[in-house]
């Protein structure tokens, strides 16, 4: 059985002659253990087969991966959703010094550990979870953010998954799929290694809207302007094409898929534009690839993404660090909660543009409170069904520009900026109780007590017109000014406004 021409036991050498042989002995070994498999299958089968009753809740009981995917309605997804491995970014300093550059946060690459634990991950997922990567890889679509450190988390994992499967003897069902492929293509069969087998990965697809909020230019693609990002993730494709299936063109669909969907998003964009620099633009964003997914035909979709992505995305379903304060979220619209480590994993169930349920497993978040993040809750209708505000409630959000008291003069702009950008929530109690209340930018409370006005009869709130370009107000209580903010005239703020207003006090405009 010891190949003559390259001296290999059981896998020849990419060029060796004798790889028709080989390519014919896999065949034949995957079809004597379905064979096997199936005599093994109908031997245990039949003395239970009369003992199971037509019962309608069967699948109700059974889960895959903890959650129940047999009985799903037409036009439910089942998402996957992965957060990408440490990259330069992560690594900080360690980071910058293994890529040698002060500047590697830039759209950063992954570092050696992030390759790593991605290789770990996925064997750790396969000794537990064998059902959940072979769900994986028999996803109808995986979609990615166009940040390197996604791109390349997501052709690791795809083709390290590929890999254990194919030397696990597991994937019966795909071996026959390539057979298939090499009997009806024989020319691509002919220019590939027998593993090639690579290239039946599912289709990818790389979404702008996908990407990480816009901190700095850790998230912007490409801002590092040294190298397009396309030449890095080709290379990650080469390198694990080369070590896993012994051809560095074994994954060229995959990356020809990511190539093609990259160029067509950044066109889309105009150049990964806007920026998703503040809590309402980003939220708005995950809300645009919401309607995107809803109208997609796939329904097993696999997400490679980022860490704050998910925390707004799943910001209802994700872990508190301690006891839920369900008024402290219906008031500010936001929430507390243990946001992903790297490569950490969700499983959801997505209806009609909304996650009916999510399902993070132990050791996928973090655990200590010392590193949980504010996320707004960017659906009430997910909020109100996982019970993280009283049932009832009502809340408005919207983004204002504060005026400072004291700012620098002659500075516009930068640290010293004269604004800074807030989140308004207006919110209603199943009581009736009214509140408007103010977060950052990205939805972190401040001060609980202060940034929060109950309003009554006799604490109403009174919001008058100063300026119409830009449009501009003063917001009183009982009289007493407690700030000025700017909003934009064009958008629809001055609409809400004038909707919210005569539940929660007065709206004085100019008269134009």
């Amino acid at each position: 059985n010891i190949c003559s021409h390259c001296g290999r036991l059981p896998r020849p050498r990419p060029g060796c002659p004798c790889k028709q042989f080989f390519r014919r002995w896999m065949v034949l070994r995957s079809l004597a253990s379905c064979v096997v498999h199936l005599l093994l299958l109908a031997a245990l089968w039949l003395p239970v087969a009369h003992a199971i009753r037509d019962d309608t809740n069967l699948w109700d009981n059974r889960t895959f991966s903890n959650l129940d995917l047999r009985g799903q309605k037409n036009g439910t997804k089942h998402v996957i959703f992965i957060r990408h491995a440490e990259s330069a970014g992560n690594a900080k300093l360690l980071g910058a010094l293994e890529m040698r550059r002060w500047d590697a946060f830039k759209d950063g690459m992954l570092t050696k550990k992030g390759k790593a634990a991605t290789e770990q991950k996925v064997t750790g997922i396969v000794d537990v979870d064998m059902e959940l990567i072979k769900y994986v890889l028999h996803s109808d679509i995986v979609l990615v953010s166009p940040l390197r450190r996604a791109m390349a988390t997501a052709i690791i994992f795809l083709a390290k998954a590929k890999q254990l499967l194919r030397d696990a003897d597991i994937a019966d069902d795909l071996t026959i799929e390539i057979k298939e492929t090499v009997d009806e293509h024989p020319d691509v069969a002919s220019r590939n290694s027998p593993d090639f087998a690579a290239d039946l990965l599912p289709q990818i697809r790389v979404h702008a809207d996908l990407r990480e909020k816009y901190g700095s230019d850790s998230d912007k693609p490409g801002a590092d302007g040294k190298e397009d990002p396309l030449v890095y993730v080709r290379k990650v494709a080469q390198a694990c094409g080369e070590h896993w299936f012994m051809d560095e063109h074994a994954l060229d669909k995959t990356y020809q898929q990511i190539e093609a969907s990259y160029r067509a998003e950044e066109v889309r964009t105009n150049g990964w534009h806007p920026d998703p620099g503040d809590g309402y633009t980003f939220a708005q964003q995950i809300r645009n690839f919401k309607d995107f997914l809803k109208g997609t035909v796939q329904q097993n979709v696999l997400i490679v993404g980022h860490n704050a992505w998910s925390r707004f995305a799943f910001s209802s379903f994700l872990p508190a660090p301690g006891q839920e304060n369900i008024e402290r979220n219906m008031r500010f619209g936001t929430r507390k909660v243990l946001p992903l480590r790297n490569l950490g994993i969700i499983q959801a169930i997505f209806d009609n543009g909304f996650f009916t349920s999510a399902i993070v497993g132990e050791g996928e978040t973090t655990k200590s409170s010392k590193s949980s993040k504010w996320a707004i809750l960017m659906s009430r209708t997910e909020a109100l069904a996982t019970g993280v505000v009283p049932a009832g409630m009502y809340f408005k959000q919207f983004l204002v520009w504060k005026v400072k008291t004291i700012t620098p003069p002659s500075v516009t702009h930068g640290f010293f900026s004269p604004h800074v950008r807030l989140m308004l929530t207006f919110a209603a109690s199943p009581e009736g109780v009214h509140t408007l209340a103010w977060t950052d930018k990205w939805g972190a409370i401040d001060d609980v007590t202060g940034d929060c006005i109950v309003v009554t009869q006799n604490h109403r709130l009174d919001v008058r017109q100063t300026a119409r370009e830009p449009a501009t107000f003063d917001l009183y209580v009982a009289n007493k000014k407690r700030f000025s903010f700017i909003t934009d005239s064009e958008s629809t703020t001055l609409q809400h406004l004038s909707e919210l207003m005569p539940s929660y006090g007065t709206l004085t405009l100019l008269v134009k």
